[in-house]
């Protein structure tokens, strides 16, 4: 019984191995047919996409002909010139193409003599207009639009193509009906192999049965699949490799405005505005080769075509699906209409702020300015008031006068002080090449009496050339110099300058050994007015390190401070090399 069990095992997979076989000849003769229709439905939207071109040459020819002659404008010749130099390679593409059909071919030979005979007639409309004017063209031409001409030729090409279209449905049908017959010789075939695989099951059964659990999986994740692709907030789109849209979800519907049906088959760029479409579709066979993940918004800007013609910016995440029967490219398409707008708003706030600080800045640069000579007849009025009345009044008066000489002159150093930073707003920096060594011993030279009366210690290491602004140069390291001079300890002051590569950049650094700054300031000590000290501790306005800021900024580099409370500070900047 076993061995008789064994025998129809080997009998059944037997026949069942035949038959596969016929159907995998079956199916090489469909796909076959399905090459070689394909083939010839390529062949005939050649043959019409020529046809078209052509056309389209000769209508550009002729509308340029046409505006030369109004307009007498020269230059509105050059589609005329275009086409004249494209049709005749074009009408031997399409001769090539339709070799095999002499109807055609008698019907393109037509067509060619009538395209040559009308631009015989436009060469010559242009030839007249450049002689004799409109006026000559109208004698030489009475209907320079050529209606009739132009009529008989499109007339040829629609007789070309309805020849092609007729003779693709026929090659279609066809192939449809043979594709049929096969369908049914593999279904009856497929019937055959079921019942010989159906009584093998009853002896593997319980491989069967592993195989639905395996089924039941697969059937479990493509539902789980079905239901994130249906509720994902932004639209998924499938393509295959050419291009064609395979598959779209609900979300897809509503952003683009097209029914599901509507999507299916279409080709990609329908959703893609026609600018893009060309390079868009370079790029989506670059993808199918490299088949990577792209991340969403890499680096390219992007824009979504609605079925109403409205374009909206998109980000687009691509990646490759493997869930089908071959690979499919997956979109997830984002509407990022809002971000935009966001970021044309802040982009034109960012403006309005740049208008706003330029007008408080030129604000105040010239109310600083023009405030220098009222302030100087009041400093000078209330120190002759001193002069004179000192010992005249009473002692409280004087104290007054002292107050008010005292303010003015105060007052007389800040604007002074505001003027020279809005200095540095108003007029760019002149950038040349600018040795540092130099640019320092002009500072040290301006400071050379406050040096000169603390007995102050300063060394400097060699200083690179860089380009940059000598003079704003020169108020950067005199006021960082003049800041570590100012603010001593009870030691003799020691300041030393260096700088050194780093990172492409040169690091210049100013070292003193003063009294420190509280971690907690060490930035705002770089804001405008703004003092750490009593005026009668330490003089000064409180805006030279905020000088200081804008300079190196202004020439590309950044500045702060590192220090200890009673150890000295150092404070660093960078300038490009």
């Amino acid at each position: 019984m076993t061995t008789s069990l064994e025998r129809s095992l080997v009998a059944g997979f037997g026949l069942a191995f035949c038959v596969l076989l016929a159907l995998g000849a079956l199916q090489y003769r469909m796909t076959r047919q399905f090459v070689e229709s394909g083939r010839q439905a390529a062949h005939t939207n050649q043959v019409l996409e020529e046809i078209e071109k052509i056309l389209d040459q000769t209508r550009q020819a002729e509308s340029a002909v046409r505006g030369y002659v109004i307009k007498g404008d020269p230059q509105m010749l050059a589609p005329y010139r275009s086409a004249r130099s494209a049709v005749p390679p074009e009408i031997g593409e399409l001769a090539a193409l339709i070799v095999d059909s002499p109807v055609q071919q008698q019907r393109l030979h037509e067509m060619q003599g009538l395209i040559a005979s009308r631009f015989a007639v436009l060469q010559k409309s242009v030839e007249l207009r450049g002689q004799g004017g409109i006026e000559a063209v109208l004698a030489y031409a009475p209907d320079p639009s050529g209606s009739a001409l132009m009529s008989r030729i499109a007339a040829v090409a629609n007789e070309m193509e309805d020849d092609e279209t007729a003779l693709l449905q026929s090659r279609s049908a066809a192939a449809d009906q043979s594709a049929a017959e096969t369908s049914d010789l593999i279904l009856a075939g497929i019937l055959v192999a079921l019942g010989v695989l159906t009584l093998a099951a009853l002896i593997i059964r319980q491989e069967v049965a592993e195989r639905r659990k395996a089924q039941q999986a697969l059937e479990k994740s493509q539902k789980l699949y079905e239901g994130l692709f249906e509720c994902a907030a932004d639209p998924l789109i499938l393509t295959d490799r050419q291009g064609y849209i395979v598959r779209a979800n609900a979300e897809a519907e509503r952003t683009f405005g097209y029914e599901r049906g509507e999507l299916a088959g279409q080709s990609l760029e329908i959703l893609i505005p026609e600018r893009f479409r060309a390079a868009h579709e370079q790029h989506r066979q670059k993808y199918y080769f490299e088949g990577r993940t792209r991340p969403m918004g890499a680096g390219l800007d992007l824009f979504g075509l609605r079925k109403n013609g409205s374009e909206f910016p998109v980000d687009i995440m691509l990646s490759v699906n493997q869930a089908w029967d071959e690979p499919l490219a997956q979109a997830v398409i984002r509407d990022i209409t809002e971000r935009k707008q966001a970021q044309h708003e802040l982009t034109v706030r960012a403006q309005e702020l740049a208008r706003s600080n330029a007008d408080l800045e030129n604000f105040a640069y010239v109310a600083s300015h023009d405030l220098q000579e009222p302030l100087r007849m009041v400093s000078s009025y209330t120190q002759l008031l001193g002069e004179r009345y000192r010992g005249k009044l009473d002692a409280e008066a004087d104290e007054f006068i002292a107050y008010a000489v005292d303010g003015a002159q105060r007052m007389q150093v800040m604007i002074q002080d505001l003027l020279n930073y809005s200095r540095l707003t108003r007029k760019p920096a002149q950038m040349e090449p600018v040795d540092c060594n130099v640019v320092l011993g002009r500072a040290l030279n301006n400071l050379q009496a406050a040096i000169q009366e603390i007995g102050a210690e300063i060394s400097a290491g060699p200083l690179p050339v860089i380009k940059g602004d000598a003079s704003q140069l020169l108020q950067l390291f005199q006021n960082l110099i003049g800041n570590a001079i100012k603010f001593r300890g009870p030691r003799t002051p020691s300041i030393q300058v260096s700088a050194m590569m780093k990172r492409g950049d040169w690091t210049f650094s100013v070292q003193d050994n003063g009294i420190g700054i509280e971690p907690q300031y060490r930035e705002q000590i770089f804001g405008m007015f703004q003092r750490l000290h009593t005026r009668k501790e330490y003089s000064g306005t409180g805006i030279g390190l905020a000088v200081c800021k804008r300079v190196v900024e202004g020439h590309g580099g950044k500045l702060w401070v590192e220090s200890e409370p009673g150890k000295g500070s150092s404070f660093f900047f960078t300038l490009p090399a």
